[in-house]
Formats: C-alpha cells, sequence, structure tokens
C-alpha cells in the first residue's frame, strides 16, 4: 500500500514558512503605522531597524542561555540574563526616542543628520484675502495660504483671526475655530472681513480664546509661527 502527503520534513518546513511570512507582515504594519504616526521616513527605518536588531539579539542570547545551562555554573546564567535586560532597557531608550524625543531628542538629531538641507522653521503665511466690504460684515469671503516647515501636517492647524473695531475674532466662527493643512502645506477657509488679518499655525490639541480680544494669543507652547497682514494702518482703523 502506498503512503500519500508530504514527508516529514515537510510538514515541520510549513510551520517555519508560516512564521516567516507573519513577521515580514508584522514589519510591513510597523512600518506603516509609525509612518502614520510620525510622517518621517527617516524615523520609520530608523525604528524598525532598532526593533529588528533587538529580536535577533534577543534571540541570540536566549539561545545562548539555553545552551549554557548545561555547561556552565548558575552565576555565568545569571549574568548572561543580566546582559540580555540591559539590552531590552537600551532597545527601549532608543525606541522612545527615535519615535517621540524622549527621553533623548534622538528623532530630531536623526531628522537634521539626513536631510540634505537644513531644517526650516515653521511658517504660515497669507497668500489670498477677501475683497473689500463692511468690518464684521453680513457676506463671508475666502482667505487662504501656505504652511512651510512641518513634516506632519495632519498634526498641526492654522486658526485665523480678524480684527474689527480694536478686538481679535476667531474665524470663521468660535465653534469651528480650526483650519486643516493639506498635504502640499496649503490651507483656506471662509472669513468675515475686517481691516488685519491674522493666520496662527498650531498644533492640533490648540483650543483658542472663545472671546474676542484685543491681541493676538503669544507664547504658548502650541503656538509655533503666526503672521499678520494689515489693510489699515495701525492706529487708523
Amino acid at each position: 500500500m502506498t503512503e500519500t502527503g508530504g514527508s516529514p520534513g515537510d510538514a515541520r518546513a510549513a510551520p517555519a514558512a508560516a512564521k516567516y511570512v507573519a513577521g515580514v507582515v508584522g514589519v510591513a504594519a510597523a512600518v506603516a503605522t509609525i509612518l502614520k504616526t510620525t510622517g518621517s521616513a527617516v524615523v520609520a527605518f530608523i525604528g524598525v531597524a532598532t526593533m529588528l536588531v533587538f529580536m535577533i539579539a534577543f534571540f541570540a542570547i536566549t539561545r545562548v542561555v539555553a545552551l549554557a545551562r548545561k555547561r556552565t555554573s548558575p552565576v555565568a546564567v545569571i549574568l548572561l540574563w543580566f546582559v540580555a535586560m540591559m539590552l531590552m532597557a537600551t532597545t527601549a531608550l532608543l525606541f522612545t526616542s527615535a519615535f517621540w524625543d524622549s527621553p533623548l531628542p534622538l528623532r530630531t538629531a536623526m531628522e537634521r543628520a539626513m536631510s540634505l538641507h537644513p531644517r526650516q522653521p515653521p511658517s504660515v503665511g497669507i497668500t489670498s484675502i477677501p475683497g473689500s466690504a463692511p468690518c464684521l460684515g453680513p457676506v463671508m469671503g475666502s482667505i487662504g495660504g501656505r504652511v512651510e516647515g512641518i513634516s506632519n501636517p495632519s498634526a498641526h492647524r492654522v486658526v485665523v483671526f480678524v480684527l474689527c473695531e480694536h478686538k481679535w475674532f476667531v474665524q470663521p466662527l468660535t465653534e469651528r475655530p480650526h483650519t486643516r493643512i493639506e498635504d502640499d502645506g496649503t490651507w483656506s477657509n471662509s472669513t468675515h472681513t475686517g481691516t488685519s488679518y491674522a493666520a496662527m499655525l498650531v498644533n492640533a490639541a490648540y483650543q483658542p480664546p472663545s472671546e474676542p480680544a484685543e491681541a493676538l494669543p503669544q507664547g504658548e507652547s502650541d503656538i509655533l509661527a503666526v503672521t499678520r497682514l494689515d489693510l489699515v494702518p495701525l492706529g487708523k482703523e
């Protein structure tokens, strides 16, 4: 009677191949997640490389420890495990520093070192404003501009202000203060008319004042850049 089916070697190879496929899928998922979170290919590359080195090193140490149990003293085994723990702690430090700049500013250092051009500071500009109309009139116009010096537009917003009767009003509405930044750095929104306009580049979590104010917000950590365009000379509003 003839037996059918693969050899025992084939049976062992199948789970091994599945593990390799799972590993490749896991690395691809990690790269996609890091790119989505940080918006930086440099950070994604360094972070995944660090993770792979850690996995290989930890696997090698555990194999050495397993073999050493039969041939070395308990003191040597304990020393090997201490080395493994130090490796994990060091890798965790590098991992968090590469992704979140904490506790060391490694991510910032990597981006600056691997960039072909000096890093440009964040800035925001106004390129279009509404036509002439009464201050805070019933008809709204369009305002737009461009943001420079940021790597992840989705993590930032623009807040538009209009000056009328010596007070700055958030636009288009206090309930909707944030203007989305497109992937190419451009932004646009509707606004009431006024004698001056201001655009503020902020982190996405920033919340502007809910009431009109005589001065623009300043000095807050979430405010990255501000630009102002005056249509009427100061003091002649």
